[in-house]
């Protein structure tokens, strides 16, 4: 039963489980512990913006032509200080952000196609990052 379950966990999500035999008996219970893996999904996804939100933190995401990862930075910091959570370097040769929100990606479908629609805008080292903001940093060093 706990390999059914170790299963349904590895199949649903993306969290590193033990490995498993992957037999037909197991097969068979796994089906019924794909709720559960979406219900614990979903508490813990809860949990982390309540602890966010509780030590007052925002979440943004930095982009680069490679890669998109989150970062997080207390409420009411500029973009120079999310630069400098990524790198110290980004932030001490800080020039301007691309800035957009990332319900207004998802709209677009990608970040080039918000740029096409408009949705891209440049912002200075003033700017205060609110929470889901999407940066791409301009910098020069």
């Amino acid at each position: 039963m706990f390999d059914s379950l170790k299963i349904a966990f590895a199949t649903y999500s993306r969290i590193p489980t033990p490995p498993a035999d992957w037999n037909e008996h197991s097969m068979k219970y796994a089906m019924c512990f794909f709720p559960l893996g979406g219900v614990v999904l979903a508490l813990l996804c809860a949990l982390a913006w309540l602890v966010l939100t509780r030590l007052g933190l925002h979440a943004f995401f930095p982009v680069g032509e490679e890669e998109g990862r989150a970062g997080t930075i207390h409420k009411g910091e500029t973009a120079v200080d999310a630069a400098g959570t990524i790198h110290s370097d980004l932030a001490k040769g800080f020039i301007r952000a691309e800035v957009v929100a990332w319900n207004e990606i998802l709209e677009a479908g990608t970040y080039q196609g918000a740029k096409k629609a408009n949705k891209v805008r440049l912002e200075g080292k003033e700017y205060v990052v609110k929470d889901g903001d999407v940066l791409l940093i301009r910098f020069n060093v």
